[in-house]
C-alpha cells in the first residue's frame, strides 16, 4: 500500500504540572511541521516525492501512566511512523519503556534525567544534554573569575530522578575542583516550607547556593533566598533558566543564575536547518523576548528526525536509530552526537544564564 504522509506522534502535558513547558514544545514541534512541510516533507526511498508529515498528539495530563498509555496507542492504534517524547523526565521515562518494549525509537527532548539517557534503553535518543551536566557551567563559570575554592551549599527535591541527578552532577564536580559542599539536603516536594532551611543554609556562609526542583519548588526558593541577607556569590536555581522565573520574581530575579539548553543569542556554526534568525522571522515564539529552551529542543528533535529519516531513506526503526548513532551535524540548537551505546546527548553542554534587569544574558560559555 502506497504511503501519502509521515505520521509523527507525541504525548504532550497541556494540562496539569507540566503544562506550560508542554505547550512550548508542542509549539516547537508544530513550528517543525509546518516547516518541514513548507520545504516539501521528507523523501523516502520507497517515495518518488517527498512525503507531507502529518502531527498526531494527545494530552498526557502531566501524569506518566497517561503519557505511556498515550505511546502505546500512538504505535499500536493510530500506527504512527515517528514517536517524539513528552516533556519531563519522569514522562519520557515511562515513554522510554514502552517504545522499548515495542521496538520503535523514542525521539527524546525533553527527558534530561540520566535514568532516561543512561537507564539500559536501546531505542532512546536524545536531543538535549543529560542532567548530571546540567550544572558543571557553574564551577567553569565561577573558576574563570577567581580560581579560588568555594563552599557549596545544595538543596534538591526528592520527587523524579532528574533533581537528583542534576544535584550529583553538581557536587561531583565541585567536588572535583576541590570545592567544600557545606550543606547537601533533600526536601519532600509536598509544600515545601523554606525558611528555616534558608537559614541554615545562611548558617554555613556558603559562596554557592543551589537549587534543583520543580519549578514551583525553585520560585518558592528563589523568593526565600532573594529575601534573605546571604552574601553568597552565585544563587542558582533550575528554573532561572526559562523566562517563567522572571515573569513570576520581577526584581527578585536579578543575579539569579540557572541552566538553558538553548538561547537566542547562542551561536553556533551550523550545517543542518535554519539559522536562529530564520527561525524568529517565520515563528513569534522563537523571538528573544519569547523563546525559552523548551520550544526550541522540540524543534531541533524534529530536525534530527528529518535528517535521520533523509538519511536513511526510511522509517524502519532498526535503521533509523543505526543512523542516529553513527550521524554528527549541527543545527542552531548545537551539535548533535549520541553516545552509540545508551543513545545519550554527548555533543553539547549546558549553557548559563543569569538574570539583569529583567532579561535573562549568557554568562557561560563566554565564547
Amino acid at each position: 500500500m502506497s504511503r501519502d504522509a509521515i505520521r509523527v506522534g507525541l504525548p504532550i502535558s497541556l494540562t496539569g504540572l507540566f503544562s506550560s513547558q508542554g505547550v512550548q514544545a508542542l509549539d516547537g514541534v508544530r513550528c517543525w511541521v509546518d516547516d518541514c512541510n513548507a520545504g516539501g516533507g521528507m523523501r523516502l526511498t520507497e517515495s518518488s516525492d517527498p512525503l507531507p508529515v502529518h502531527l498526531l498528539y494527545y494530552d498526557d495530563g502531566s501524569r506518566p501512566a497517561t503519557a505511556a498509555s498515550i505511546s502505546r496507542k500512538l504505535i499500536n492504534e493510530d500506527r504512527v511512523d515517528i514517536l517524539l517524547g513528552p516533556y519531563s523526565s519522569s514522562l519520557t521515562l515511562a515513554c522510554a519503556r514502552v517504545s522499548d518494549e515495542l521496538g520503535m525509537v523514542l525521539w527524546n527532548h525533553g527527558g534530561a534525567s540520566d535514568a532516561v539517557q543512561y537507564g539500559g534503553f536501546s531505542r532512546v535518543v536524545s536531543i538535549l544534554s543529560h542532567a548530571s551536566r546540567y550544572l558543571w557551567g557553574v564551577t567553569e563559570f565561577l573558576i574563570n573569575m577567581d580560581p579560588r575554592p568555594r563552599k557549596a551549599a545544595i538543596l534538591r527535591s526528592s520527587r523524579g530522578s532528574f533533581p537528583k541527578a542534576v544535584a550529583g552532577g553538581f557536587v561531583e564536580r565541585a567536588m572535583q575542583c576541590g570545592w567544600d559542599v557545606v550543606f547537601d539536603e533533600v526536601y519532600e516536594s509536598d509544600r515545601p516550607e523554606f525558611a528555616s532551611t534558608v537559614r541554615r543554609i545562611r548558617d554555613c556562609s556558603p559562596d554557592v547556593v543551589v537549587g534543583v526542583g520543580l519549578i514551583q519548588d525553585d520560585l518558592s526558593l528563589a523568593r526565600k533566598l532573594a529575601m534573605t541577607d546571604f552574601g553568597a556569590e552565585a544563587l542558582v536555581v533550575v528554573a532561572a533558566g526559562v523566562s517563567l522565573f522572571g515573569e513570576e520574581m520581577g526584581t527578585l530575579a536579578e543575579g539569579f543564575i540557572g541552566p538553558s539548553q538553548w538561547e537566542p543569542g547562542l551561536s553556533y556554526a551550523l550545517d543542518y536547518g535554519p539559522t536562529t534568525a530564520e527561525l524568529q522571522g517565520r515563528h513569534a515564539g522563537f523571538r528573544e523576548s519569547e523563546a525559552d529552551y523548551t520550544m526550541a529542543q522540540a524543534y531541533a528533535a524534529g530536525l534530527a528526525v528529518e535528517r535521520c529519516v533523509t538519511e536513511a531513506g526510511t522509517l524502519d526503526s532498526d535503521i533509523l536509530m543505526e543512523t542516529a548513532r553513527r550521524t554528527r551535524f549541527t543545527t542552531f540548537y548545537g551539535p548533535f552526537e549520541i553516545d552509540p551505546a545508551t543513545g545519550a546527548q554527548v555533543g553539547r553542554s549546558v549553557p548559563l544564564v543569569q538574570w539583569h534587569n529583567g532579561r535573562k544574558e549568557v554568562v557561560w560559555p563566554t565564547s
